[in-house]
């Protein structure tokens, strides 16, 4: 071809047409689509769509652009819906989670990720802003992804959007979504499915769960979890719990650092410090007056942990209610001597009359 039909001939950028060539007027020979005059710079590219096949699409380099960011878009819906469907999510959720995926600057804390990761990562950010009882191992078992990964992207995009809330940007859509802290109880579901995926919804379930509970009580009221990471805290008090029940096993560390890559020391050593600060606690109770005692009697340890945490719990609500009680009867004297040196006030107004 000469040098001006080469300049006048382009080719479509339409997403759904399988033709490349365009006649001499910029017209589409398959769909008919009419280019935009005046593009002098053309580009090609091969893109790949969703049955897998791939093929050649041009034009402008906005018009790729567009393109690729429409099918990207694409890619992280086909994601939310699949994970609607098969998790049973309201509507509501996922597109609140697809106004965060639409966003560039929301999602550059999770650049590079692939779209199931962004898109799994996001979809559970918004779950547990809006408090909904969904898991990373459900959100990474439905996308077949690795929990790993997952839950860094979670970690990276919280992160960012904590950022984003300090400069006032959208701070009104994400500052509900992240106004809870990921406390060491968010990880206990995810932490347990990991070891005993097949146990969800079983007796053992419930009881480890309860005294994960009472022991991640005795780390906050020890201040064991003061500036530390969230994760191997929860491993330490769920390590204890299968103790408890017969269940641990010295393999356990390890798959915790494979699957989430926390250090496998780090883990045993918040293990180590729960059961000594366990031990400190216990050792008033005949049954636990050392550390072989306590561990063959956890069970009985345990129902007394439970029962010491209700009744200082009791006392901290009986507390509560006295000083709200006093602050009544403070505030409604206030009123009283308002209200009386009103009525002084006015004697003497009538007394000056």
């Amino acid at each position: 071809q000469d040098g001006q039909n080469s300049k006048k001939k382009t080719l479509c950028v339409m997403a759904t047409c399988s033709h490349p060539d365009t006649d001499d007027d910029g017209v589409c020979l398959e769909c008919g689509e009419v280019l935009r005059e005046g593009d002098d710079l053309r580009v090609e590219a091969w893109v790949q769509d969703s049955d897998g096949s791939t093929r050649m699409v041009g034009g402008s380099v906005e018009d790729l652009e567009s393109y690729h960011r429409y099918t990207v878009l694409q890619d992280l819906s086909g994601h939310l819906d699949f994970l609607q469907s098969s998790l049973k999510l309201p509507s509501g959720l996922v597109s609140l989670t697809m106004l965060i995926l639409k966003d560039k600057k929301m999602m550059e804390g999770v650049l590079g990720k692939t779209s199931s990761i962004k898109a799994g990562a996001a979809l559970f950010l918004v779950c547990k802003g809006k408090q909904q009882t969904l898991t990373l191992a459900q959100v990474a078992g439905a996308l077949n992804v690795s929990l790993l990964h997952l839950h860094a992207a979670y970690l990276q995009l919280d992160a960012h959007l904590r950022y984003c809330c300090t400069v006032n940007y959208k701070s009104a859509l994400i500052e509900p979504l992240i106004k809870q802290g990921y406390s060491p109880e968010n990880h206990l579901e995810s932490l347990f499915l990991t070891l005993f995926p097949e146990d969800r919804y079983t007796e053992f379930y419930e009881t480890t769960i309860s005294n994960c509970a009472i022991l991640l009580q005795i780390t906050e009221d020890s201040w064991l979890d003061t500036g530390r990471n969230t994760l191997p805290v929860a491993s330490a008090s769920l390590f204890v719990a299968l103790e408890a029940q017969g269940k641990y096993r010295k393999e356990y560390p390890q798959i915790i650092e494979k699957t989430y890559g926390v250090s496998m020391k780090t883990v045993l050593l918040r293990f180590s410090e729960l059961k000594k600060e366990m031990l400190a606690r216990a050792s008033v109770l005949p049954c636990a007056s050392d550390y072989s005692k306590m561990m063959q009697n956890l069970p009985l340890v345990f129902s007394w942990f439970r029962r010491t945490i209700e009744i200082k719990k009791a006392n901290s609500e009986k507390r509560q209610e006295k000083n709200g009680q006093k602050e009544n009867e403070s505030e409604n004297e206030k009123a009283k001597e308002k209200e009386k040196e009103k009525e002084k006030e006015k004697e003497k107004e009538k007394e000056k009359e």
